[in-house]
This record gives C-alpha cells, structure tokens and sequence, in this order.
C-alpha cells in the first residue's frame, strides 16, 4: 500500500473533518472512494463500476 501525502487548506480540512464525522467514515476511506471513482470519458473508467457489456441481449435472442 502507498500513502500519499499533500497539504489544503484549514478550511478544505475542518470541511473534510466534518464531512467524516457526519458520514461516520475515516478520512482515508472519504478519499479512497473519490479516487475510485474518477473518470474521463473514453480514457479511465471508474475502478469500482462494473463495465456494461455492450451487448445486453439475452443468449439466443438474436
């Protein structure tokens, strides 16, 4: 596992903080899960979504 250091704001932080206790999650797991879910279209898809097959047909159906 990496660990990532950077520094924000008092105010990024005491937003971040709160957002934790309201959530009742750790910070660690608050980032995680937004960095897990960054995309751009056509080039990263989220690393937590199922990709959707392109083909949604039923076996036998076509």
């Amino acid at each position: 596992m990496q660990q990532i250091n950077f520094r924000i704001a008092d105010r990024e932080k005491a937003q971040l903080v709160r957002y934790c206790e309201l959530t009742e999650r750790t910070i660690s797991d608050v980032l995680r899960q937004y960095i897990r879910g960054l995309s751009v279209d056509g080039v990263l898809k989220p690393i937590d979504r199922p990709a959707i097959p392109l083909n949604t047909d039923p076996p036998g159906s076509v």
